[in-house]
């Protein structure tokens, strides 16, 4: 499917699955907007799926950054058309893993200058800062999965100037 094809980021037959209320994302989304009052909103900083678990997860999945596509309501979703998130969804399929358990989220939650490049370790660092806010309200949190080369530790190189 192309990108003109898709709508927020997701297959088109999954946006209306999505209609608000989502009073499992009340925590989720004030750490959202709180993180918006700081780096976010510039940024291009997605939201979360509410078709997952939202502030019930048992798990945090950690990719690495949001995917490029386009900025009106993005989503972190295993059902984003990326090799990243179908890889993802077929994980979970394959361990039995419903995705009410789980919260996707990006470790740099922002989008990047040249991201097509590794992560640093300066990247890494900061996204991670702003991590306390999103476990918060994850009051079942049992464990989170890093995933990508953030749990490698990112590169040495700095990135570009802007």
């Amino acid at each position: 499917m192309s990108a003109s094809a898709r709508q927020g980021g997701v297959w088109p037959s999954l946006v209306n699955d999505r209609a608000p209320p989502h009073t499992h994302l009340e925590g989720l989304n004030g750490f959202l907007r709180a993180l918006d009052r700081g780096v976010g909103a510039q940024q291009g900083t997605p939201k979360f799926d509410p078709l997952d678990g939202g502030d019930e997860a048992e798990i945090l999945v950690l990719l690495e950054t949001p995917a490029p596509g386009p900025q009106a309501d993005r989503l972190v979703s295993i059902d984003n058309p990326t090799g990243t998130a179908r890889n993802l969804k077929r994980a979970m399929e394959a361990a039995g893993l419903d995705r009410r358990r789980i919260v996707l989220w990006n470790t740099v939650p922002w989008l990047r200058s040249g991201s097509a490049r590794p992560l640093t370790r300066q990247e890494i660092a900061s996204g991670l800062a702003t991590l306390e806010g999103l476990v918060t309200p994850l009051h079942r949190l049992r464990a989170a999965v890093l995933c990508g080369r953030v749990r490698d530790g990112g590169s040495d190189a700095d990135p570009p100037a802007a």
